[in-house]
């Protein structure tokens, strides 16, 4: 192969990964529940937690911006709402320079009547305070929930596979590379 197909072949594969494209997740785990209704399925062994998918990083400096999430996952230890079976989303993240979750408003409510909540104001001048909460629709209406001890949220970003987008610069460059690609392979054999 020659010095100018090496050279069109490298181009081709950097333009093809250059569609690549990043989600990132974050994970939050909370604190043991602290206060639980007598009867009901909620015990001090239950907690929140959940897992956001967004298609990019949340950007640095937020200041309780509304987010919308590619999918959630939010768990109490009784019941889980997702995107699939929730009526009432709210995501809302404050983020410090690095754009580390420093504060939260998170909920979901699910058509049945139970929902999850996980806030974190305590960086917030008036409200300074935090919950986690769990409120099942069951009979007895329990709950379980902690004050003033949040979780912590971790990030992670998962790189998928280059994808051809036929609008893209990149496919553009990969078609383009592999028609010169082509066309130098048949003067070659001329």
């Amino acid at each position: 192969m020659g010095g100018s197909m090496k050279w069109m072949l490298a181009l081709s594969l950097l333009s093809a990964s250059a569609a690549a494209s990043a989600q990132v997740t974050y994970d939050y785990t909370g604190n043991p529940f602290t206060l639980t209704a007598p009867i009901g399925p909620y015990t001090t062994e239950d907690r929140v937690t959940a897992s956001v998918v967004f298609a990019a990083p949340l950007a640095a400096n937020l200041s309780l911006a509304t987010e919308t999430p590619e999918s959630y996952l939010l768990y109490d230890g009784v019941q889980t709402l997702t995107s699939a079976n929730s009526t009432l989303e709210v995501f809302q993240f404050s983020t410090n320079a690095a754009g580390a979750i420093t504060g939260w408003d998170v909920q979901a409510a699910a058509a049945s009547g139970g929902f999850l909540e996980t806030e974190n104001f305590l960086q917030v001048p008036l409200l300074n305070f935090a919950e986690d909460l769990g409120h099942s629709n069951s009979p007895d209406l329990s709950s379980g929930n902690n004050f003033d001890s949040p979780g912590v949220w971790t990030e992670q970003t998962a790189t998928a596979a280059p994808e051809l987008d036929p609008g893209s610069t990149g496919s553009a460059l990969t078609l383009l590379a592999g028609a010169l690609l082509l066309r130098l392979g048949q003067r070659v054999k001329a």
